[in-house]
């Protein structure tokens, strides 16, 4: 398998498509093939309308001559009418997604947001970032020609062909996530919390009082909290009137932790009836607490968390049977677990 050299700086979230993957090198969005790893053709957005192809590019082109801070590709780029920033100011926060619909990439740098054709290899629209919005890190999602991400406090929906903002929806903090799109819902995380909102109607429709990176699989949503605490929800709402909360259970339950015995981690279940204050804390044989993994109100609903063998110093315990207990004010439980070395 061939392999080619990236310069050791901010590179986020290729994508890939077919044989393809997608990234950004520098100040250029890269193609190059998934198992040889030969270039084959890319771009620098923010200044050029259309890509390069090589013919015999091995690596990163660092022999660029620069006129007016602006690189110079031999004149084998058309130049776009926006001459843009420095050269040298991107290369930072940098992510790419495909929307395969309109076989169209969508990513961005610090410079600015852009929409590149995959098929054409041009770039369709490009918006450009002032100051202030250049804090950007989000990784964007898409679905149906349309791409969302949050800049900054907002989370923006734009369109994918002509670059014409939707709508918009603030959130209430500056230090956005990631989002994520399933059954007609799209999920967006901040520090503070995860939303919900119904794609058609932009109504929220869903809470919950964590914040972290969104994935989706086999339906369920996964949430990585900042503070190292991973949340399953059991099933992804379908719509509006599929709500979570229609699929509340009638209960406090403890679930037997998974795997047990473990090493080096386990996740640990349970589900409650109603917005409730509660604290999961894992405790050894002498009953003294080990690791407190939640102390927070949560919502009703079902939840699983990850305890990675470590406890309140970040320290690795040794092996032997813990004890983990969910406490509220209404309700007690504990169960036994073995961690093995």
């Amino acid at each position: 398998m061939g392999h080619t050299p990236l310069p050791q700086i901010d590179l986020w979230s290729p994508a890939a498509y077919d044989t393809v993957v997608y990234s950004w090198n520098v100040d250029l969005l890269t193609a190059h093939h998934i198992t040889t790893g030969k270039y084959l053709w890319f771009i620098a957005p923010q200044y050029y309308d259309s890509a390069i192809y090589p013919n015999n590019f091995s690596g990163v082109p660092f022999d660029l001559e620069f006129k007016s801070n602006k690189p110079s590709f031999q004149n084998y780029l058309s130049e776009s009418t926006s001459q843009g920033p420095p050269f040298s100011a991107s290369g930072m926060n940098t992510a790419a997604v495909i929307d395969t619909t309109i076989n169209m990439i969508f990513s961005y740098n610090r410079d600015g947001f852009y929409a590149v054709n995959y098929e054409t290899k041009r770039r369709i629209w490009k918006k450009d970032f002032d100051l202030f919005w250049k804090v950007i890190l989000t990784t964007p999602s898409v679905c149906d020609g349309k791409v969302y991400n949050i800049f900054l406090d907002t989370l923006v929906a734009i369109d994918g062909l002509t670059g014409t903002e939707l709508w918009k929806y603030p959130l209430d903090t500056l230090t956005a996530y990631s989002t994520a799109i399933a059954n007609g819902l799209i999920f967006a995380s901040t520090q503070n919390k995860t939303i919900a909102l119904d794609l058609n109607t932009q109504k929220k429709v869903w809470e919950y009082p964590a914040g972290g990176y969104l994935t989706i699989a086999n339906n369920k949503l996964f949430i990585a909290s900042i503070t190292g605490d991973v949340y399953a929800f059991g099933k992804v709402p379908t719509d509006i009137d599929d709500n979570i909360s229609n699929q509340l259970p009638s209960g406090f339950e403890l679930s037997q932790n998974y795997p047990n015995p473990f090493n080096p981690t386990t996740e640990i279940s349970f589900t409650i009836p109603n917005k409730t204050e509660l604290k999961l804390i894992i405790y050894n044989i002498l009953g003294e607490e080990v690791r407190l993994l939640a102390d927070k109100q949560f919502t009703a609903g079902s939840y699983t968390i990850m305890w990675d063998g470590t406890d309140n110093n970040r320290g690795k315990v040794t092996s032997g049977i813990y004890l983990y207990a969910l406490e509220t004010e209404k309700y007690k439980s504990s169960k036994k677990m073995i961690l093995l070395k």
